[in-house]
């Protein structure tokens, strides 16, 4: 059978088993939207019934920001996802780092919590001038441990410094975090 091309998510392979009579064999399968895929906006949203947690903008149960199947399903169980450093459990891009903060007060000191799972190595601090645009970041932190960083530049009279945080693996750097469409947020690298 064949796919529709481009694919809408991020990975299908598969082994022709040399019958035509069967199905070929899934060998890998990473389920995110892939960028510019028809999954990644939609008119339409979860019921807002206390089960569903809508998602505005998404369609399906996988967004481009995080593969929350990694680890505990079945599919990742066989090992159809995708591989970076299978030595180190690394399966792919880290997920989102979360809950970026200044530290009690601090105009300086920003703290975040790691992204979910267990597949992150490193994060970059980025700060920015305008909310919307981070595709030349200033890097304040490359390729850091910790969950915190410190940023002690002070902004011009009348304007604002805005921050990212993202995490990295073997496989690369993970998401900077998505747009209110959903997609995923354009992020120029630290290196």
């Amino acid at each position: 059978i064949d796919c529709v091309d481009p694919l809408p998510i991020r990975a299908l392979s598969r082994t022709d088993l040399g019958d035509p009579t069967l199905p070929d064999q899934v060998t890998l399968v990473d389920p995110r939207p892939a960028a510019g895929s028809p999954l990644l906006t939609t008119d339409r949203l979860a019921p807002n019934d206390g089960f569903f947690s809508p998602a505005s903008g998404v369609r399906g149960a996988f967004t481009g920001a995080e593969r929350w199947a990694d680890g505990w399903t079945n599919t990742a169980r066989l090992g159809y996802f995708p591989t970076c450093n299978p030595g180190a459990g690394i399966q792919s891009l880290p997920n989102e780092a979360r809950n970026l903060h200044f530290v009690d007060g601090s105009k300086s000191l920003l703290a975040w919590s790691s992204p979910r799972g267990d597949d992150w190595r490193t994060f970059d601090l980025m700060r920015s001038s305008a909310a919307d645009d981070f595709s030349t970041p200033t890097c304040v932190e490359n390729a850091d441990y910790d969950l915190k960083g410190t940023d002690a530049s002070v902004p011009a009279a009348g304007t604002a410094f805005f921050y990212l945080v993202r995490a990295n693996n073997d496989c690369g750097s993970g998401s900077a975090g998505t747009e209110w469409s959903g997609s995923d947020r354009n992020a120029g690298s630290c290196l």
